[in-house]
This record gives C-alpha cells, sequence and structure tokens, in this order.
C-alpha cells in the first residue's frame, strides 16, 4: 500500500520572504512557519493562503520571529478558519509579541493616517490584524523545548521535537515524524557559532530523514572567515565617521543586531579614539529587546553564559539606546553610528535617516544581512544614481554603499573537479574590487559548503530546497547533483525546487516493521568462570564469578515473543513487564467465581477428574459444622483440585452442596473452566456417580447388590479402559480372546494369513492361521502411563495392531494441560 506526501511552498518558493509551506500526508495537515514578504504591503505581501482550508491545518509550527516567517501568524489564526495549534520556542514567542506590536506601528506610520479601504468582513485592506487580534494570536501560542516531543494523538501519529537552529536567539529545526515517515524542516539556520549563540545542531537520534526541506538563500556563495567579515565590517565604520560621515546601519530590531552591538561595542572599546563618535540603537523596544535576551542568556553559547556570572554582556559601555528619535530634530551635526530598523529601508526611522543622508556623500550605509527583492535594500545595492523617498520625490544617492558581493572563489575550486558542465550553474566572475563595498554578510545564513556538509550529514532521501533567490537555489540545485553523481544511482537524493503554489508530490509505501523494545532487545550470555584461569585467582570473587552481560546482534530468523503494540503508524514488541515502561497500557487480570451444584461425594469427582486431566493437584484442610438439631460441633473436609499450574481451581467442601470454581480469565482458562463445570454436572447425574453416592434417593429403587459400592474403583477403571481396547480390536480382527489381570491385559489375535496381508503365504492354496500376542500395561492407577507391547511374525500386522491400541490409549488418557 502507497501514500502521497505532499509538500507545497505558500511562500519562499524560489525567493526570500513570507516563508510558510504546507505537508500534507496521511489525512494531516502541517503548515511550516507563516511570514510576509518584505517587499509588498498589505494582502500582497502575504503567503498564498487561497491554496489552503484552514479548518484542515492540524498543527502551525513558526521556526523562529523574523518578520519574514512569523509576521502573517495573525492574519491566518484570526480572521481565517483556522482551528489547530501554533507552536513556537519560548524566546520566539517573547520577541514575537515586540516586534509584530512595531511591525504595526511601522505600517501605520507608512500609511500616513489616510482613508483606506474597507474589505468585505469591515477591515482596512491594508492593514493585516489589529492590536487586539494580535494579542489575542499570541495567548493561543504553545510552546516547546529544545529536544521536547510533542505528540498531538492523531490518527497518522503526528510527532515533532525541535532542534536548535543557530540563526536567532530561540530559532528552532523541526523534526516531523508522521505516518511511520520523517520530515526535517530548517527554517534559516547558521552552522558558525558567533558571539552571543551557538551554531545550529544536527540530528543526533533521527538520522537520514526521508525528506529535507532545506533554505538556500546563499546558493553556491561561499562566506569569508568570521574574522575577516569582522575586520570588513568595523573598518568601513571607522573609515566613514574618520571622514566626518554619519553611518546608517539597517537591522532588524532583534536578532543580528544585536551581534552587530556586540562587534562595535568591544571595537569601540578597544579604539579609544573612535569613543567620542557616538553609537545610536534607534528603537522604541531595545530596553525590552535586551531583557528577552538578558533572560534567555542560558540558550546562547558558553562565553555569553560565562560573561552573565560576572555581569550584563548585554549592557553597552559605548552604545546609547534611543527610545524614540524624531529625525527632523536629531542632531547629527557630527559623524555618529546609528542602528535602526527596519533592515530592508521599507519605512520607519531607517528609511527616514536614508532619505536625509543619501544625498552626503560622506555619510555611508552598511548593509550587513540579506536583502530581499523588492525591497530599497536590494535596490540601493546595485549603485542607481537616483532613489525615490517615502515622500515620493527623487534624490541623488551620493552616499558610500557598503555591502559584501557573492563570493564565487571556492566554488569555481569545487566545481573544477567535475568535467561536467551544467547550464543552471551561470557563475558570476569573482570580484574582488570594493567598488562601494563587501559583503560582510551578518545575516546568519549558510553558505554553500556549510549548507552541502549539513545536507551531506544529514543524508536525506528527498531534498527540497525553498527560500532562495531562483537564480541561487538553481546553482544550488546543479552543485548538489554533481555532488551526488559520485554516488550509485540508486542511492541518490531527488532534488526539486519548486516554485509558490507548486506541489511536490512523494510516494512512499507502508512500512511493516516493528521495533523490538526493552527485555526483548537484550540478549544476556554468562561468560564461564573457568574461560579464565585468572579470574580465579582475582582478590574479588565475586566479580569473578558474576556474570557478563552483552547485547547480541540480532539475525535474520531469529524469533521474538512478546507483545505486539501499534499505536498510531507505529508498532513495538515489548514483554509483559515492559509494557507500562514503553507503551501506555497497564497489565492487569480479571479473576471468575462460579458456583455449580454438587451433592455428590468428593471421591467422584475426584475420579473424573483423574480421568479426564492430567497433572490434578490436590489440597485439604477442614471447617467447623455444626451437625443439624444437635449441639455437637464437627468437621467437615475441604478439597481444592488445582489445574494448569494453580490458575484453574475446584473447591468441595467449603459450601454445603456447591462446587466452587475459581480461575484467572484467559483463552486456556475459560476452556478449562467451562469443562469443568460440565464436569462437575456430569459427576453427579452419571450411573457412576448415583452408585458412589451415599446418599438415599426419595423415589423406589432396588437394593444394590453387595460390591456394587466398588465397581468404579481404579481398578475397575484400568479394566474398562482395557475393554474399550477390547471391543476396538474385536471391530477391526474379529477374532480376539483377552485376558485381565489387575493393570495388564492381553490380546491375542487370530487371523488367516491371507487377510492379515502376508505376502509370503499369498501363493498358498490352503490358508494358515497367524497369531499376534498384544500386551497393555498401565503403569498406575491415573490411566495416564499405558506400556504397549506387540509379537507377531508378520510386521506389518504387528504395526497395524500397535498404532490401533496407542491411538486408544492416546485417546482415552487424561488431557494433558500446558
Amino acid at each position: 500500500m502507497e501514500d502521497m506526501m505532499t509538500i507545497t511552498p505558500l511562500g519562499s518558493g524560489q525567493e526570500v520572504g513570507r516563508s510558510c509551506h504546507l505537508l500534507t500526508f496521511r489525512s494531516t495537515t502541517v503548515l511550516l512557519d507563516c511570514g510576509i514578504h518584505p517587499g509588498y504591503d498589505g494582502m500582497a505581501g502575504l503567503p498564498f493562503f487561497d491554496r489552503v482550508d484552514p479548518e484542515q491545518v492540524d498543527v502551525l509550527l513558526i521556526t523562529h520571529f523574523h518578520l519574514d516567517h512569523a509576521a502573517s501568524l495573525p492574519y491566518f489564526t484570526e480572521r481565517t478558519g483556522f482551528r489547530g495549534r501554533v507552536f513556537m520556542t519560548h524566546p520566539t514567542k517573547a520577541v514575537i509579541r515586540l516586534l509584530l506590536g512595531d511591525y504595526l506601528k511601522l505600517m501605520a506610520m507608512k500609511r500616513g493616517g489616510g482613508g483606506n479601504i474597507k474589505n468585505e468582513d469591515g477591515h482596512d485592506s491594508d492593514v493585516l490584524y489589529t492590536e487586539a487580534e494580535l494579542q489575542s494570536c499570541v495567548d493561543k501560542i504553545e510552546l516547546i523545548d529544545y529536544h521536547q516531543t510533542i505528540d498531538l494523538n492523531l490518527p497518522s501519529g503526528l510527532k515533532f521535537h525541535a532542534l536548535n537552529a543557530g540563526h536567532v536567539l530561540g530559532a528552532a529545526m523541526f523534526f516531523i515524524e508522521i505516518g511511520g515517515r520523517s520530515v526535517l524542516y530548517t527554517g534559516d539556520y547558521s552552522m558558525e557559532e558567533d558571539r552571543h549563540l551557538m551554531a545550529a545542531e544536527l540530528p543526533r537520534y533521527h538520522a537520514q530523514p526521508d525528506v529535507l526541506i532545506v533554505e538556500s538563500t546563499y546558493g553556491v556563495q561561499v562566506h569569508a572567515s568570521r574574522a575577516e567579515r569582522e575586520a570588513r565590517f568595523t573598518g568601513t565604520i571607522e573609515r566613514i565617521v574618520t571622514a566626518g560621515g554619519r553611518c546608517l546601519i539597517p537591522v532588524f530590531a532583534l536578532g543580528r543586531a544585536q551581534e552587530l552591538l556586540l562587534i562595535l561595542d568591544e571595537y569601540w572599546q578597544e579604539h579609544p579614539n573612535l569613543q567620542s563618535v557616538p553609537i545610536y540603537y534607534a528603537s522604541k523596544m531595545a530596553s525590552r529587546a535586551l531583557r528577552v535576551y538578558q533572560t534567555y542568556a542560558n540558550m546562547m553559547n558558553a562565553r555569553i553564559r560565562s560573561q552573565m556570572d560576572l555581569g550584563n554582556p548585554f549592557h553597552f559601555s559605548h552604545i546609547r539606546n534611543l527610545k524614540s528619535i524624531d529625525v527632523n530634530n536629531f542632531d547629527d551635526r557630527g559623524p555618529s553610528v546609528v542602528f535602526a530598523s527596519p533592515g530592508m529601508l521599507q519605512s520607519g526611522v531607517s528609511r527616514q535617516l536614508f532619505d536625509r543622508w543619501a544625498g552626503d556623500p560622506k555619510n555611508g550605509v552598511m548593509l550587513a544581512g540579506y536583502a530581499v527583492e523588492h525591497t530599497l535594500a536590494k535596490e540601493i545595492m546595485s549603485q542607481p544614481k537616483e532613489v525615490v523617498t517615502m515622500e515620493g520625490r527623487r534624490q541623488p544617492l551620493n552616499c558610500l554603499v557598503d555591502y559584501v558581493r557573492s563570493v564565487f572563489v571556492a566554488i569555481h575550486r569545487y566545481l573544477s573537479n567535475f568535467s561536467v558542465s551544467l547550464p543552471c550553474l551561470r557563475l558570476m566572475p569573482f570580484c574582488p574590487v570594493f567598488s562601494r563595498g563587501t559583503n560582510a554578510s551578518f545575516s546568519a545564513h549558510v553558505d554553500f559548503v556549510q549548507n552541502r556538509d549539513f545536507i551531506t550529514s544529514v543524508n536525506p532521501r528527498n531534498i527540497i530546497l525553498v527560500h532562495g533567490a531562483k537564480e541561487e537555489m538553481g546553482r544550488l540545485k546543479g552543485a548538489l547533483m554533481l555532488h551526488y553523481n559520485k554516488l550509485p544511482e540508486n542511492k541518490r537524493p531527488t532534488i526539486a525546487m519548486p516554485p509558490n503554489e507548486v506541489d511536490v508530490k512523494l510516494i512512499f509505501t507502508r512500512r511493516r516493521s516493528a521495533k523490538v523494545m526493552g527485555k526483548l532487545a537484550e540478549k544476556h550470555s554468562a561468560k564461564d568462570k573457568d574461560d579464565d584461569d585468572q579470574a580465579t585467582k582475582d582478590d574479588d570473587a565475586l566479580s569473578a564469578k558474576r556474570p557478563i552481560h552483552r547485547v547480541a546482534e540480532p539475525r535474520e530468523g531469529d524469533s521474538v515473543r512478546g507483545i505486539l503494540v501499534t499505536q498510531q503508524n507505529s508498532s513495538k514488541i515489548v514483554s509483559p513487564e515492559d509494557l507500562a515502561t514503553y507503551t501506555p497500557l497497564r497489565t492487569g487480570s480479571v479473576s471468575s467465581r462460579l458456583h455449580v451444584p454438587y451433592i455428590g461425594k468428593v471421591e467422584t469427582l475426584r475420579m473424573f477428574l483423574h480421568e479426564m486431566f492430567r497433572g490434578v493437584e490436590e489440597t485439604t484442610s477442614s471447617r467447623e459444622d455444626k451437625e443439624f438439631d444437635k449441639d455437637e460441633v464437627g468437621t467437615v473436609e475441604i478439597v481444592t483440585f488445582s489445574l494448569h499450574g494453580g490458575q484453574v481451581n475446584v473447591t468441595v467442601g467449603k459450601t454445603e452442596g456447591v462446587a466452587t470454581v475459581e480461575w484467572d480469565c484467559s483463552p486456556v482458562g475459560d476452556v478449562i473452566a467451562d469443562s469443568l463445570v460440565a464436569l462437575i454436572m456430569h459427576a453427579q447425574s452419571s450411573a457412576a456417580s448415583i452408585r458412589l453416592s451415599g446418599r438415599p434417593c426419595s423415589h423406589r429403587r432396588k437394593k444394590l447388590r453387595e460390591g456394587d459400592d466398588d465397581n468404579m474403583n481404579p481398578q475397575k477403571v484400568t479394566e474398562e479402559h482395557l475393554r474399550v481396547m477390547y471391543r476396538a480390536l474385536t471391530d477391526q480382527f474379529l477374532s480376539v480372546e483377552a485376558t485381565y489381570e489387575a493393570r495388564k491385559g492381553t490380546f491375542e489375535i487370530s487371523l488367516d494369513a491371507n487377510s492379515g496381508g502376508s505376502e509370503e503365504a499369498g501363493g498358498e492354496e490352503e490358508s494358515q492361521s497367524l497369531v499376534c500376542t498384544a500386551t497393555v500395561l498401565f503403569e498406575n492407577d491415573l490411566d495416564d502411563m499405558a506400556k504397549i507391547t506387540v509379537e507377531c511374525e508378520d510386521e506389518k500386522l504387528a504395526a497395524n495392531v500397535r498404532e490401533c491400541l496407542q491411538n486408544i490409549a492416546i485417546a482415552s488418557a487424561p488431557i494433558v494441560i500446558d
């Protein structure tokens, strides 16, 4: 049986921005991220939500707090029919409330308070959500820690856990298990540790996911070393301010801004000549943002955690926080450095300062992060002569724009190892000229080498590239295809780079497997103390004798006996003792008790039980009983018969006129109990039981002959079994004579040689008599062990007689219960 997994980019398919991916498998729908496109306003910046039924989405996972991954979340939760659950890490939830609140203010500032067109719901068409809707959305968010597994108890078995992605504080990858398959979604991730964050981690316990959805932001570009990037960043800023200019660094309020602040504060501390130049962090939520970072310092790298023991690493000595800034009245007569949001220069303080400073050639703009298409930050990277201000007027672009171009040297060296050329790898020539700057690349995205190594380590079966420009994504796909050409074709992963709204369909065969867990997975082998002569000379005799436990590797054909538990497409085999440890099940037992009317003697029941079952155990006790119309107190014997290892018991004498049957409910126990009830009823209604009963009957009857009470003693029972054998032999051979002695029976069978099937006498005209003597000896009174011997000249006849007697002995013997 096959199942189809469908993955559809609703955003960031062959583009950067509005990350949102739809995953559907086994009637379960997962939405990965829910961002907006920084280059578009209002509804145009949303993912393509018309491709999904929000009511069918079971869970929405947010990787981190950046706007292009989370800004449309309130719209989706409050203005659609979404009724699922939303998960993100603790820092992401703490920051997202601040960022999205600031985002609403920026959008209001950009609209300028003008009239807006109303949509069908009565909302402004350019307003994605209100402050109240934002708060309602935040209240619905559920939290997840790194390495914490969330199981939603859906029929598909959907569960997921978060891994550190290293991109920003609280950024997470999600490892998703659904319908017996696994998907790893990286979101934005970084494999390089910086001043405050750890690098992304690899999935340790879940190698080789079936699907890897991975970012391709930088395609085949390779970053310079961190030390070189920091030197370029600080050197460029120093050149601008020492020349008397003002340096604008557009950043998002949270994320990479904290890393850049740490770098620049440390650089100012090491260079006293620059300490007269002020550095401003212009953000209304700067102080709140830094409090969030202080709160979650335990989730940062060892450097920050060690500094927290001595003081607050985010208490900067040379950086001033500006909660509010009036750009028109801002004193910028001297050199200064200003961090301002947003990072794409589309609106807000960073755009206002850019419009004010762009015309002065002494000033500079330092783009330290990735610039998204259709934004002003991306536009000025191409060095236009003029730009359009927020008011709509055109002005010359005279200031220095420093950014970092793509570095292709390593890629050329990598591809030179292959003789194959791909049309999609249209490599731009390496340009080392600092014509308007170089790329400091502090955006915390992986470059080609880091991305390739991560993909190789994860070793997925299917790769889906997202979050990258079409050209960069195509180059990355081509490079990965060349990389995997070294492998056999059946071991190469599939690689897809779908555009928005295009489905990627993957066919999976349902797995029929079960994990053996607990004690069943361990095979203990004891090391013989005699194998090592030195062990006997050891001072610790107990250690020398203690068995050594080894876990043996399972081999094909090994049998496993346990309980198979299937839950949400996952099956496991465990021993009953481990059931509570590895499953939500608990072991228990049900005991039954049945009172059966019985007026016969104990001897009668004993005889019937021994005839029917082998291995009947018997225990006796007594109870006091006051006889009828007498003051004397006597004792009554209580007899308990146990079968099936004590799991089924019959008690007689505890209650007058009643036999109590008690058993532990099980398939075998229930069958034995049913047969016991029938046996008890038969034991008091058969002719044998009437003769053995000492109670007089109310109807008239003839006096029993003397000695009739002994007709059913063990010797008589044995003789009856021998008579059964005699009748069976008579039916087959006609001429049979029998002699009985105690537990022994002798049968003499006479027949013509021709009728006996002897081939040697077949040609004689006169028939000859053939005699066969069979002896049956019961070794005990329970009639459960019969020794059979047959003497005859004709071996074939002897075999027939022996087989006949053996079948009769087996059929008449008591039942053996394992």
